[in-house]
């Protein structure tokens, strides 16, 4: 991977796996620290919790309550 795709993938939170996204945690503008809940999807018949992979902010979240989304959807950005 090249040092961009290294740092977009550091910033981008994705999916899992396909699954409907429960609960919005988080908002744009708002801080959060490394292990923090930011969203949560339902795939397979259980919860999966997206956590922040590192302090920072939150730059957009591409999600929306009750939405389905496929793998490796970006859910959340993060700067900082």
């Amino acid at each position: 991977a090249t040092g961009t795709e290294k740092a977009d993938s550091a910033r981008k939170l994705t999916s899992p796996m396909p699954g409907v996204i429960s609960s919005i945690l988080v908002e744009k503008g708002q801080s959060v620290k490394r292990g923090q809940p930011l969203v949560v999807m339902e795939a397979m018949k259980m919860e999966h919790v997206i956590r922040a992979n590192r302090d920072g902010e939150i730059m957009e979240v591409f999600c929306l309550s009750g939405e389905t989304v496929g793998s490796n959807f970006v859910l959340v950005e993060l700067c900082g």
